[in-house]
């Protein structure tokens, strides 16, 4: 768990926005969730992601807010001010208090405050962020044993129609 004040951040693929010196300390950390200490001094947060290079969306309440692209197979959390601008890969996020960010689970997960950033994916049909351990790679496990549920339905009306037709 590491602390963040407030402030405006952005998630982003640090290969975008670290200066080269920088940037070799992230990939040092290829895979893990952790802390790096710029050459300027910031800390900035560094995370691999479940699947590697891709797009993964930045949750707020439920409603994706946006999505990074990431072609370094990680994300991070770096501030944004005159050395770190936004780049329009990243996602922009306000901390309006001190904030703890911490892993969600070992999948490349994580969250801070209020923001979810989810690497594994969410459910297609409720937007819940998925673990990896779901029966269904697109739904969580309540959704997926509902739309299961009312497929076995479906399938048994057509039965009964089925027998009504003899």
């Amino acid at each position: 768990m590491f602390k963040f004040k407030a402030g405006k951040y952005q998630v982003v693929d640090p290969c975008y926005v670290l200066k080269e010196e920088d940037y070799e300390k992230c990939c040092n950390m290829c895979g893990m969730f952790g802390l790096i200490k710029t050459k300027s001094g910031k800390n900035i947060l560094v995370c691999g992601t479940a699947c590697g290079d891709g797009c993964y969306p930045v949750i707020k309440d439920r409603n994706i807010i946006g999505d990074a692209s990431v072609d370094s197979g990680m994300l991070s959390l770096v501030p944004i001010d005159e050395e770190f601008e936004l780049d329009g890969l990243g996602v922009e996020i306000t901390l309006d208090k001190e904030e703890i960010a911490e892993e969600s689970d070992i999948r490349g997960n994580w969250k801070i405050g209020d923001y979810d950033v989810a690497t594994a994916g969410t459910c297609d049909s409720c937007g819940m962020i998925l673990t990896g351990d779901e029966l269904s790679g697109d739904y969580c496990d309540e959704c997926y044993e509902e739309i299961c549920n009312n497929e076995d339905e479906e399938y048994d009306e057509e039965d009964e129609a089925d027998s009504y037709d003899e």
